[in-house]
C-alpha cells in the first residue's frame, strides 16, 4: 500500500488485524515509465511486492498511535490558545493599552483582573485598588498610565470572544491531559527515565515517548536521531568538493578515506587544516 496523504490510514486501520500490510513510501517506489493512473500504480506496487522490493514504512501500533494522536491534539490546542492570546495582545495594543508592559503575564491573576475591569468599564482607581497582589499594586502609577486608554465596543466584543474560546480550550486541554495519564500508565518506567533529564516535565516527556513510539523498533541507540532528523548532515557544494579533492591529492591523502572518516564520525584522520599546517611546518626554506 502506498502512503499517499491520509487516504491510506482508514484502509490500514480496517485491515491491519487481519492481513500483513506493507505501507510503502511513495518517494521510494515512484514509477514514471508510463502515464500515471491508479491501475498503473497498483500494478507497479504489486510487482515490487512480489519481488520483495518494498521496504515497509514504520507504522505505530494502535496503542502508540492513540497516545500520539492525543499529544498532537494537545499541541494543536495549545497553539490555537496562543493565537487567541496574541490576538488579545494586538487588540489591547491597537487601543493603546500597554498592560503587558507593567504586568508580567496579562493572563495571570493580576493581569486578568485589570483586563476584566477594562472590559466591564470599571474606573481606573477601582481597578488598581482591588488588584489581588500587593506587589503589583505598588506599581500603581505605571499601571494607571498603561490602562488609561479605553476600549471601543468592537474591541470589547473581540476580546470577550477570545477569552471565552481560551477558557474552552483550557477545559479541553485538561480533558486530554486526563486521557493521556490513563494511556501512559503502562509506560511509567519509560516516562520516569525521560523525565530524569533536566528540563523535561510530564508534558514534554509524554510527547517525546508518543513521537518515538516503540523504541525497540530501533536496532541501536544511534538510529532514532536520524529518524527524527536530529542528526546534522555534512553538505559539500561542487566547488568545495573539487577543492577538497585537490587538497587531498596534494597532501597524498585518500579522498575516499577522508570522506568515510567524516560521515562515519570516526575522526581517526587529522583534519585537512591540521595536515596543511604539518606540511608547512615540515617544509625547509
Amino acid at each position: 500500500m502506498e502512503s499517499t496523504g491520509t487516504y491510506w490510514i482508514p484502509v490500514y486501520t480496517v485491515l491491519e488485524d487481519s492481513f500483513e500490510i506493507s505501507v510503502a513510501n511513495p518517494y521510494v517506489i515512484k514509477h514514471i515509465r508510463k502515464k500515471k493512473t491508479d491501475q498503473v500504480d497498483s500494478e507497479w506496487i504489486a510487482e515490487l511486492c512480489l519481488n520483495d522490493q518494498i521496504v515497509p514504512s514504520r507504522i505505530f501500533l494502535k496503542e502508540y498511535r492513540g497516545l500520539r494522536a492525543l499529544t498532537r491534539t494537545r499541541e494543536g490546542l495549545v497553539k490555537t490558545r496562543t493565537d487567541y492570546k496574541n490576538k488579545i495582545h494586538r487588540d489591547l495594543a491597537s487601543a493603546n493599552i500597554k498592560l503587558s508592559s507593567v504586568v508580567a503575564d496579562i493572563f495571570g491573576k493580576s493581569g486578568m483582573h485589570c483586563l476584566a475591569g477594562k472590559l466591564l468599564g470599571m474606573g481606573i482607581e477601582d481597578i488598581i485598588s482591588t488588584i489581588p497582589h500587593k506587589r503589583v499594586r505598588k506599581n500603581a502609577d505605571s499601571i494607571r498610565e498603561a490602562i488609561l486608554a479605553n476600549l471601543n465596543s468592537v474591541q470589547i466584543l473581540s476580546i470577550n470572544i477570545a477569552l471565552s474560546i481560551i477558557e474552552t480550550i483550557n477545559e479541553k486541554i485538561l480533558e486530554i491531559d486526563e486521557a493521556i495519564k490513563i494511556r501512559i500508565l503502562n509506560r511509567q518506567k519509560d516516562l520516569e527515565i525521560v523525565m530524569s533529564v533536566p528540563g523535561i516535565n510530564f508534558v514534554s516527556g509524554v510527547t517525546i515517548l508518543a513521537e518515538i513510539g516503540n523504541y525497540r523498533d530501533f536496532s541501536n541507540p544511534e538510529k532514532p536521531g536520524p529518524y527524527f532528523g536530529l542528526v546534522p548532515y555534512v553538505y559539500f557544494s561542487c566547488e568545495n568538493m573539487l577543492s577538497i579533492i585537490d587538497t587531498c591529492r596534494k597532501l597524498e591523502v585518500s579522498f575516499y578515506r577522508y570522506l568515510y572518516d567524516i560521515f562515519s564520525n570516526s575522526y581517526s584522520m587529522p583534519r585537512l587544516s591540521d595536515l596543511i599546517l604539518m606540511s608547512c611546518n615540515s617544509t625547509e626554506y
